[in-house]
C-alpha cells in the first residue's frame, strides 16, 4: 500500500511581530527538548461535577513526544481506563506539566494507581495554582 502526501502552498500575511513571537515560543521549546533525555510529565485536568464540585485529576505520563514546533504539538498516551479520560472528555481541557528535576514528589504522587472514583482528591497533598487544570508551580514548560 502506498501513502501519497500532497502539500498545498498557502499564502498569508505575517507581520514581523508575529514572527518574533513564534520564534521565541519555538526557541523555548527547543531549548527544553534538547536537554530532556526522557521527559516525565503530569497530565492534569478538572471538571465540575454537580454533586462533588470541582474534580481535579492528574496522571504521570512518560509517553510524551514533541511532534511539531509550529504550531507547538505534542503527543501523550494515557491508559484508556484511567479516570482522567472522563475528566478530559467532560471539560475538553487539559494541561501537560513538564516536570523539573525538583518535582520528583509530584511525579511519584501522580504515578500511583487511581481509584475509579471521581471523589478521590489527588491534589490534597500537592501545591498547585488555582487554574482549572490544577497546574504545578515550578514546571519546566507547560503545554
Amino acid at each position: 500500500m502506498r501513502l501519497m502526501l500532497r502539500s498545498t502552498l498557502v499564502r498569508s500575511c505575517v507581520t514581523y511581530k508575529d514572527l518574533a513571537v513564534t520564534y521565541r515560543r519555538i526557541s523555548g521549546l527547543k531549548k527544553v527538548m534538547r536537554v530532556l533525555p526522557q521527559p516525565v510529565v503530569v497530565v492534569t485536568s478538572s471538571m465540575t461535577e454537580p454533586a462533588l464540585g470541582t474534580v481535579r485529576k492528574g496522571v504521570t505520563c512518560s509517553s510524551f513526544t514533541s511532534l511539531t514546533l509550529e504550531p507547538p504539538t505534542v503527543l501523550i498516551s494515557i491508559y484508556s481506563q484511567n479516570i482522567i479520560n472522563k475528566v478530559i472528555e467532560n471539560s475538553q481541557l487539559f494541561a501537560v506539566n513538564l516536570l523539573s528535576d525538583k518535582q520528583l514528589k509530584e511525579g511519584m504522587h501522580f504515578a500511583k494507581a487511581l481509584s475509579s472514583s471521581l471523589s478521590e482528591d489527588q491534589f490534597s497533598e500537592i501545591k498547585y495554582t488555582s487554574g482549572y487544570e490544577g497546574l504545578f508551580y515550578g514546571v519546566l514548560y507547560l503545554f
